[in-house]
């Protein structure tokens, strides 16, 4: 009987080639204010980006996520404070969005990752959470020049009105290429939407002098497919 020879059962095969990748998230996690745009980059294929946040109970988030080309199809998970899934939301190539009500308070994960693990590139997210402390300020007759500087980016402007109050509302991007998005929600519990609006370059607006009664209110402005700004 021959000695066992351990090199006698290898065989020769082709070559295979992958790319493992190893996330530890929580070591290298962006944390966002409330009212926060960021730049994010994937630059290996699986790679997943981690941002943190802290909101409390009954807060109202939105948060935006698009890629930096049309090959770059997003994905965007929210988590708890206890890392499990609230919501994931994906597209190909379009700003996804989550609108969500937290029913707990602590610091919570966005996961953002390109959705098939198979492009690369930038990407810009975005973070608004409803609250007055989280916006600027606009009075009743007042206008203000905002400036989104990144793709995703939102922001937002609040004001309180102590009687029922007809009120007009206009947006208008610097530039045609710029596509005008604003929604107007009234605070409290629950937050709701009360009226938006969006065009292609042109005027958005709301012009029928909507009754709105005492209260708090908060504008929130942006490009409409997020992959524009100024």
């Amino acid at each position: 009987m021959k000695p066992f020879n351990p090199f006698a059962i290898l065989y020769p095969v082709a070559s295979v080639f992958f790319l493992l990748t190893v996330n530890c998230l929580h070591s290298q996690a962006v944390h966002l204010e409330c009212d926060s745009d960021a730049v994010g980059n994937i630059s290996q294929l699986g790679e997943v980006d981690e941002f943190t946040f802290d909101a409390n109970q009954g807060d109202y988030v939105i948060v935006r996520l698009v890629g930096g080309s049309s090959a770059f199809d997003p994905s965007l998970t929210l988590q708890d404070p206890d890392g499990m899934a609230i919501q994931t939301v994906t597209s190909f190539g379009a700003v996804v969005r989550i609108s969500q009500v937290l029913n707990t308070s602590g610091t919570f994960k966005l996961l953002a990752k390109e959705k098939d693990d198979n492009a690369t590139g930038q990407y810009g997210i975005s973070l608004q959470i409803l609250k007055p402390e989280c916006a600027g300020q606009i009075s009743c007759r007042g206008t203000a020049a905002g400036n989104i500087t990144s793709l995703a980016g939102m922001q937002a402007y609040s004001f309180s009105l102590e009687d029922t109050t007809s009120v007009i509302l206009r947006m208008i991007g610097s530039s045609s290429t710029f596509d005008n998005r604003f929604e107007l929600y009234r605070l409290g519990n629950p937050v709701s939407l009360i009226e938006s609006d969006e065009t292609f370059g042109e005027v958005a607006r709301l012009e029928n002098g909507l009754n709105l009664l005492p209260g708090d209110y908060m504008v929130v402005c942006m490009e409409k497919d997020g992959n524009a700004t100024g």
